[in-house]
């Protein structure tokens, strides 16, 4: 059962809980994950709504335009912020 209270309490707690002492400072568990992915995209928009990969369907790129408005952004913002995500999932 967990005691509560003051800090030697929470030092038992949290030999109850892990039975071990805790990793080091410099224990990063999740970097694998992030090793391989690829540098986020910071290339210029262009005038044509932000699209700068030809890869990306225009159509998409409206509706999702469109539906960020409807959720509240400005098309300036909506459409900036869809660019920005589709850009970066076309690199």
């Amino acid at each position: 059962m967990l005691t509560g209270g003051n800090v030697a309490d929470c030092t038992q707690d949290i030999n109850l809980i892990f039975n071990d002492p805790l990793p080091s400072d410099d224990y990063v568990p999740f970097r694998a994950l992030f090793r391989d992915m690829p540098e986020p995209f910071t290339g210029p928009a262009t005038a044509s709504g932000g699209l700068v990969n030809t890869k990306i369907d225009r159509k998409l790129f409206e509706t999702m335009a469109r539906f960020e408005m409807r959720a509240g952004a400005t098309e300036a913002d909506a459409r900036k912020s869809v660019a920005s995500a589709l850009n970066q999932a076309a690199v």
